[in-house]
């Protein structure tokens, strides 16, 4: 894939805009860059952006610390101006939230066009979201999914945690090595796991089997 696009790369983290710059001159044909590190810088790029010549694509961190004399005081609050700004720009959120309300809340308020969780950022990840947005796309990462479908169920980490133990066959008495619970505790919840996806008693490898099929995994 190789074009030239304006892209505005906005995060507090100067190592992690180097990141995205890394891999967006690699897909693209020398891409006008422009980066904000602050709500701020953010507001005054957006706002000096000939209305012309629109940015195609942005990455927003949710995450910005807010402003000290802004109305706008977030992240959040920086997509929203962009969007107001530049409608057709192709938004992607990379986030520290993993959250299945907090996903959600961010998708009815900003309604991206792609939410990154960042523990599940690679190249191929990123490349695939923007790929996926450019073509009109609306992308979620794995993380993403699993917080959302998660949430559906009224599940939380430590649910996914014990699905995730029993997908790589740790025995239930040694979770507690990896799940912050008590064995007890362990026990109980994998007990509610399999009657909200109605597995019967102490199959686990069923378990797994409908973890995935639910995307839980």
């Amino acid at each position: 894939m190789k074009q030239q696009l304006h892209i505005l790369l906005i995060d507090d983290h100067p190592m992690t805009i180097e990141g995205y710059k890394a891999i967006l001159e690699n897909m693209f044909e020398k891409p006008v860059i422009s980066e904000a590190y602050t709500v701020e810088e953010s507001l005054e790029r957006i706002r000096r952006q000939p209305d012309i010549l629109p940015f195609d694509l942005a990455f927003v961190d949710i995450n910005l610390p807010a402003a000290r004399d802004a109305a706008i005081h977030s992240g959040e609050g920086v997509a929203l101006q962009l969007k107001k700004k530049f409608p057709q720009t192709k938004i992607i959120v990379p986030t520290m939230f993993s959250q299945g309300e907090r996903i959600r809340y961010i998708i009815k308020t900003v309604n991206p066009d792609a939410l990154l969780l960042k523990n599940d950022f690679t190249s191929s990840e990123i490349k695939n979201a923007v790929e996926s947005v450019l073509n009109g796309e609306t992308y979620y990462s794995k993380g993403a999914k699993q917080a959302l479908k998660a949430d559906d169920l009224g599940l939380d980490r430590h649910d996914l945690g014990i699905l995730y133990c029993l997908s790589k066959q740790i025995k239930v008495k040694d979770m507690p090595e990896h799940i912050p619970l008590s064995l007890r505790a362990i026990e109980e919840r994998k007990s509610i796991l399999m009657l909200k996806l109605d597995v019967p008693p102490r199959d686990n490898q069923l378990l797994v089997i409908k973890a995935r099929e639910k995307g839980l995994l």
